[in-house]
């Protein structure tokens, strides 16, 4: 018990700060790439949580997609993406949790936050009368991979899911990213526990195994921002159910629906151009057009799980 204290003061110091994005990069909107947006906000906790829905024209919509953002940055950092499922006939909403992006929070704090900004979410949705009588799909990618996942927790109704780079549990991506921290084990898991709840080390390879829903699970064959050892290749071996499928995708890195063009221009920004870190070429523009380009078969793989 003495240690438990000490494992959350560190935890909260390890994400003491708001997922804002990187302040040298642009972040558009679905109105920049042919969509319209409508904004809606509930709270969780004190906080109030903001999002926008994606969407091309009245409907009827095939289907309503949450999309749950990564560690970072709020979910117009894949507002690209979220626009070319709303472009095939769904209403897509995307909201950013507690200390992200358009979102209130001092910070993240805990990546355990998330599954409680969830839960409201989801509540917020069930009364939603846009959200009336649509089937309910997730999709998310790293740690809105794992939120992709825990959505597959039976009261929120979800049928299918796609989880792109999503982690097996909260405590998994704390080993992860730092190895030592598996020495503290116990401590961890009793202070989740005390903190959040159920849902402070959500365990996504029993939901992976037990739900009815439709899952793709996608990630690159040698990730290592969240190593597909842990991943990919956890899951591969430890999920049975047939309702799961996998789509591996190779040098992309944390990103799979990446281009290729866009991974080697990403990697040239950061280690030639330092455009991520206080050595930067403040002069080097960016070339949007290539940056975040996306991978059509990568693509085409989610958009026809979706559509079967």
């Amino acid at each position: 018990m003495i240690f438990v204290p000490i494992v959350g003061s560190m935890i909260r110091k390890n994400l003491g700060f708001r997922g804002d994005g990187a302040p040298q990069l642009m972040y558009f909107k679905g109105e920049d790439f042919g969509v319209h947006t409508s904004p809606f906000s509930f709270y969780s906790g004190k906080w109030e949580l903001r999002g926008e829905r994606y969407f091309l024209g009245k409907g009827p919509y095939k289907a309503l997609i949450v999309f749950f953002h990564g560690l970072g940055a709020g979910h117009r950092a894949y507002s690209r993406e979220i626009s070319a499922l709303a472009k095939q006939g769904y209403l897509v909403y995307a909201y950013d949790n507690t200390g992200c992006g358009i979102s209130e929070g001092t910070c993240i704090g805990n990546l355990a936050q998330a599954a409680l900004d969830q839960k409201v979410f989801f509540d917020f949705l069930n009364s939603d009368p846009l959200a009336k009588g649509l089937d309910i799909y997730a999709w998310g990618h790293s740690w809105g991979g794992y939120m992709a996942l825990t959505a597959l927790l039976p009261e929120y109704g979800v049928s299918k899911s796609v989880s792109m780079a999503g982690f097996p549990s909260v405590y998994q991506a704390m080993v992860s990213s730092s190895p030592s921290s598996a020495k503290f084990k116990n401590s961890i898991l009793l202070y989740q526990k005390m903190k959040f709840g159920k849902y402070g080390n959500i365990d996504v390879t029993s939901l992976m195994n037990q739900t009815k829903a439709k899952v793709l699970y996608i990630q690159d064959e040698n990730d290592k921002t969240c190593p597909s050892q842990d991943c990919l290749f956890h899951f591969k071996k430890e999920v049975k159910n047939p309702n799961v499928s996998f789509w591996v995708t190779q040098n992309k890195g944390h990103q799979p629906y990446w281009s290729n063009a866009s991974v080697a221009y990403y990697e040239e920004l950061k280690n030639k151009y330092h455009i991520f870190g206080i050595k930067r070429d403040l002069k080097h523009e960016i070339d949007y057009s290539v940056l975040n380009q996306d991978d059509p078969k990568t693509m085409k793989r989610i958009i026809d799980f979706f559509d079967n």
